[in-house]
Formats: C-alpha cells, structure tokens, sequence
C-alpha cells in the first residue's frame, strides 16, 4: 500500500518506478522517493525529508493544518506518520525533522540573520537558524534534546516562543563542560553572536527578567561569570536578578557608557573584536552589590549614557 508521503508525490507531479526502492518525478527528474525509508529528495530546490517536511516546504501547507490532514488519510498513513505526534500540538514533536524543515525553508531567506543579527553562514549552520515562512527561528535543546522554537521578526518587531507552556529553557549549556568561565546573555541571539566571536556564552528563552534557579548548580565550577545584558533599565534589573544567584562569582558589564538599548550585536557589528569586549570586561564590569538599592541604582542609571 502506498504512503501518504508517496499518494502526494504522485498527486502533485507523478511518480515512475525506477528500481524496487526508488522512483522519481514525471514532471521533476531531481525529485525522489525513497520507498524503503519513506523520503524524499529533491535535489534541485535543495530540501529534502519525510511527509511532514513534503506537506510544509513543497505543498506549502500550514503546520495548523497538517494534523488534520493526516488524520484525513490515516488508513493510508505509514505507521510512523505525524498523527499521533501532532494530536497534542503544544507538545515539542521529538524528531529532528521539524528543526531541519525550517533550516532548510531558511536557507534562501537569510536576510535578517545577515543584515539585523551580523550572522556569518557558519553560524546560521551551526545553530541551525531558519524561517517557518512567518518568522525566523532559532531552535532550542536541552540535553541534546529539542524543546522549543524561540521565533523573532522586525515588522512589527516581535519575540515569542513556537509552543506553548514549555517554560524556562536554558540555552547552550553544552558549552559549560568546557570552560570554566562564562558570559550570561540576555538573549539566546546575543549568546549566538559571543559564539560567533569564540566567547563562551550562555542564555534562556524569556527575555531579561527570567532565570530558573535550579540551573545554578551548572555553574559551579565556574570560576568568573559575566552578565552581558542590554543598556536599559530592564537589562540592568535583569542582570542584579541573575548575578544574586552566583555571589561574588558574578559580574556586570551593561555596556556601561555605551547609548540606551545598546548590546552585544551592536557592539560586534561596529567592528568591535573579541579582545575588546574582553578588556572592557575585565576592567568597566561590577559586582551586583554595587548597583543594589535604589541610591546606587539612580547614580548607574544617570551615569551609564
């Protein structure tokens, strides 16, 4: 019996046998089923995948909708179809495949990671950045596993998260095993851009006023801990929350200074370099107890711009 995978190929553009795995397009000699692992390959638009990425990236089909139309077809779905991933749809679908699909969606539309974010393509690569066909994405795991999406646009600029109720998620902790020091972001984006300038760096999802204690036992063995936030009075706030959770472990570099709203992406596409970052760190960042309470923190806001 053939897949829902393989009917939609042959719908959309016919389908002729060439071997007992494989068959290709009538009307795109680059498209390819391979009925042994249920794929497809079409190597001239450059994606590739299972019936999930066919049905978003070359039927263009809304992922609200998918759910539905693959119940539509279940007598014919494969075992292993999206049905049962996609009845509880606020749940991260466990399969690398939804972090490729949007890779590769992105790869044509780079535009806001090179011209908003400073991205060179390597980056993009490695933290497999993409686009949904509405926002741009970046993909979040913890323990190698997937968790979310944290999703961004500039028109209107917005921030918000793929699913829904996921909580706090850390973001590139993988890198603490191998340091033992550490810049704490405000942002996962910034964290991307310390990455880029091989500054090990950290973040969360939920913006400046987040931060979940229970990840502080991660931290440890870290012996210095640099909170990098935005020059701004919820950057500012944000980062005494955080660095009260590392002691004297913990300082505070806010691009002191610096204009109002001014950040790690800024700083970078400036032309800054990585040794200049570093020497304002060792020499302009605070500890936390300098800037708590409202008197010390009336004298940094008037004193930072």
């Amino acid at each position: 019996m053939a897949t829902l995978l393989e009917r939609c190929i042959k719908e959309d553009f016919g389908l002729i046998k060439t071997s007992t795995r494989f068959a290709k397009s009538v009307t795109h000699d680059s498209l390819v089923y391979d009925k042994q692992d249920d794929k497809f390959y079409w190597n001239s638009a450059g994606i590739f995948g299972n019936l999930y990425d066919y049905l978003l990236m070359v039927r263009n089909m809304d992922v609200s909708n998918i759910g539905s139309f693959v119940r539509l077809y279940k007598e014919d779905a494969p075992d292993n179809s999206l049905e049962e991933v996609l009845a509880t749809p606020e749940e991260p679908i466990q399969l690398p495949d939804l972090v490729q699909a949007f890779y590769n969606m992105g790869k044509k539309v780079r535009g806001y990671w090179y011209e908003k974010r400073g991205y060179t393509d390597k980056t993009i690569d490695d933290f497999m950045l993409g686009w949904t066909g509405e926002w741009f994405c970046i993909p979040i795991f913890e323990n190698g596993e997937f968790k979310n999406f944290q999703l961004r646009k500039e028109t209107p600029k917005r921030i918000s998260q793929w699913y829904k109720g996921t909580g706090h998620l850390s973001f590139n902790f993988s890198i603490l095993t191998y340091t033992d020091w550490v810049i704490i972001t405000e942002s996962p984006v910034d964290a991307i851009m310390l990455r880029q300038n091989d500054l090990p760096a950290v973040s969360q999802n939920l913006g400046a006023g987040a931060w979940n204690i229970n990840w502080n036992p991660k931290f440890l063995s870290m012996k210095s801990i640099y909170i990098v936030y935005d020059n701004d009075e919820a950057g500012n706030n944000g980062a005494v929350k955080v660095a009260q959770n590392f002691g004297y472990k913990a300082k505070i570099f806010n691009f002191f200074g610096f204009p109002q709203k001014y950040d790690v992406t800024d700083f970078f596409k400036t032309g800054a370099s990585r040794d200049d970052l570093m020497k304002l760190l060792l020499t302009e960042s605070v500890t936390y107890d300098k800037l708590q309470g409202k008197e010390n923190q009336d004298v940094y806001n008037r004193n930072r711009c």
